[in-house]
């Protein structure tokens, strides 16, 4: 160990990137180890190994890419080892990157040792110092994709379900290749590789091999070591009957029946899909005097909801849906539930917060997400904690950057929302400090976006929408930036411009995801989002003006800047059912946007 206090401090407060754990055994030890099981503080079962290892031995395990540890983290080593008697005995060595020793090695390479009954571990890694860790990054680590099974009758909605809630176009169910489904097989996009979904078909009455299938496939899914693995979710759909219809057959029966046995703690919800088809009958076969909705209700509670909880108990979790246009708040709700029980059941938040990283049907679910991320680490630590400890203002504000964007999960191949442009292009406080109070009646958030956008769009003779391309993408933006990061490392005391930044940045991603619906991001769909930004920022900045931000270095200071970060936020926010008729208006699906040059 360093006798530098400052180097010692400065290794503590570092992310250890493990390359390699080593378990060893001392030549004139009578164990034999059978398998190894390596576990961190957040992450339960990181490698199982099955590895024999007899006196004098050695074995290592690596990492690739790097194990990501904290300075607060520590690594579990659980060994099964047999004596020469035949007798089993279990050997549990923890190591706390702040208790053990360290010891540096050639070119920033650091080795943490503990010796226990003549076994040896060695955990090795390199203190990285030149790039900040992503709180998403960790998280995502441990659980890289949110494993989803569906379950239906073909033609019952479950391909248009997936491209609508995690906005993919190439993943096909059995509704597409209808009476076949390989349970096994997994279906993943390119276009959002933090979602993988298996496809069942439904249970016919007298069929009990597909049941059996699935009860397997859950069994060895829940075996599985890695938790990206296991299993996350299961959606049971249900076309809603009509004409005096049946919503259960008897094979669903039998398995809702058995959904607790086939299922164990993996949260259920049941699907009633198509719902736009009863809207349609009731517009047609209304009773007189009826009201359209009180008549709706009635009518699923006597032949969706009452059947559904009479074979399978008051607690089942059901909500009814459609993929068709106009419903999109119907398939917020979906993944809402679905969340909900996943809090119900999944001890481990990363499957909760990958899921929410795969969905792009809910801004609500994205903001509570970045909000909650933030505050678990960077957004309060900027200016007081160890973590940022010898970066510049710029890295701070991209690690923040990142976990931001990781959140929304744009289809972003060429990682344009990454570009150093768009830190910059944010990082505008021209009118902070020398501007008047903010007006108490303003327009909505989805208001002043949207005259944004109206801005940058013409109509052509065609009736179609075609916006004004932005060339260069960002140079005219960024022209008026004044303010280098010198000037706000000077001022870094004031955390209205940290403020600004969050709120802004995360406004901005909203604008993106109205605009993008699911499909590619260029370096010009972030131009346009942020040119349509203009009016809403300067609202949002005269609100972080009014501020006392020196709130931020008093003691308790950071929990009124946190607060007040969340309040503009929510203030600037578009709801869950605004969506679509924002998209409407703004002209998406009808909009051109220009082909990326690069």
């Amino acid at each position: 160990m360093s006798n530098n206090p400052s180097a010692s401090q400065e290794i503590l407060a570092s992310t250890l990137y493990v390359s390699n754990i080593d378990i060893s055994l001392a030549r004139d030890s009578r164990k034999t180890i059978g398998s190894i099981k390596l576990g961190t503080k957040n992450v339960e079962l990181v490698k199982d190994v099955q590895k024999v290892i007899r006196a004098g031995g050695m074995h290592r395990v690596e990492f690739d890419p790097p194990l990501l540890l904290d300075p607060d983290d520590h690594v579990s080593v659980s060994l099964s080892c047999s004596l020469r008697m035949r007798k089993r005995v279990d050997v549990a060595i923890n190591i706390n990157l702040r208790d053990v020793e360290c010891m540096r090695g050639e070119q920033g390479v650091r080795s943490y040792r503990k010796k226990l009954r003549n076994i040896e571990v060695v955990v090795t890694g390199v203190l990285d110092q030149q790039s900040l860790v992503a709180t998403t990054t960790q998280i995502i680590q441990s659980c890289s994709q949110f494993r989803l099974l569906i379950i239906g009758n073909s033609g019952v909605g479950k391909s248009s379900l997936i491209r609508r809630v995690f906005g993919v176009k190439d993943v096909h169910t059995s509704d597409t290749i209808r009476g076949s489904a390989d349970i096994d097989r997994e279906f993943v996009s390119p276009t959002n590789e933090r979602f993988v979904v298996h496809d069942s078909l439904g249970f016919e009455a007298g069929d009990e091999e597909n049941m059996d299938i699935v009860k397997e496939f859950v069994a060895r899914r829940k075996a599985m070591a890695r938790l990206k693995d296991q299993l996350h979710a299961v959606w049971l759909c249900l076309e809603i009957p009509y004409s005096g219809g049946r919503l259960l057959e008897a094979g669903v029966e039998k398995f809702l029946q058995r959904r607790n046995e086939i299922l164990g703690k993996i949260p259920l919800v049941v699907v009633l899909t198509k719902v736009d088809l009863l809207d349609t009958q009731l517009e047609l076969d209304l009773p007189a005097n009826e009201d359209p909705e009180h008549y709706k209700s009635r009518y699923l509670d006597e032949h969706c909801i009452t059947p559904l909880r009479k074979v399978a108990g008051s607690d089942v979790t059901h909500v009814t849906v459609s993929s068709q246009d106009g419903y999109s708040e119907s398939l917020s709700c979906l993944y809402k539930v679905t969340d909900e029980n996943m809090a119900k059941y999944h001890v481990d938040e990363a499957p909760r917060v990958v899921a929410t990283i795969a969905q792009r049907i809910s801004i609500k679910e994205k903001l509570e997400l970045s909000i909650a991320l933030g505050k678990k680490r960077y957004w309060k630590t900027l200016w007081k904690s160890a973590f940022f400890r010898g970066h510049t203002l710029k890295e701070c504000l991209q690690v923040i950057r990142r976990d931001i964007i990781t959140v929304w999960n744009f289809n972003d191949p060429d990682e344009c929302l990454l570009d150093d442009n768009i830190t910059e292009a944010l990082l505008r406080i021209d009118n902070l400090g020398d501007t008047p109070s903010a007006q108490s009646n303003i327009a909505s958030f989805a208001d002043l976006l949207l005259s944004g956008f109206e801005l940058f769009k013409n109509l052509s003779e065609s009736g179609d929408v075609t916006l004004i391309a932005l060339a260069p993408a960002l140079s005219a933006v960024i022209s008026v930036v004044q303010t280098t990061y010198e000037t706000y490392q000077e001022a870094k005391r004031d955390v209205k411009i940290l403020m600004a930044y969050i709120v802004d940045l995360i406004c901005v991603m909203q604008a993106i995801f109205l605009i993008a619906s699911g499909d590619r991001v260029t370096s010009e769909t972030a131009a346009l989002a942020v040119r349509a930004y203009e009016k809403p920022r300067k609202i949002v900045h005269l609100m972080v003006d009014a501020f006392d931000g020196k709130l931020g270095v008093l003691p308790g200071g950071w929990d009124h800047v946190l607060e007040k970060i969340e309040a503009l936020i929510w203030r600037h926010s578009i709801a869950d059912h605004e969506i679509e008729e924002l998209r409407w208006k703004i002209g998406v699906g009808r909009v051109v946007l220009p082909s990326d040059s690069s």
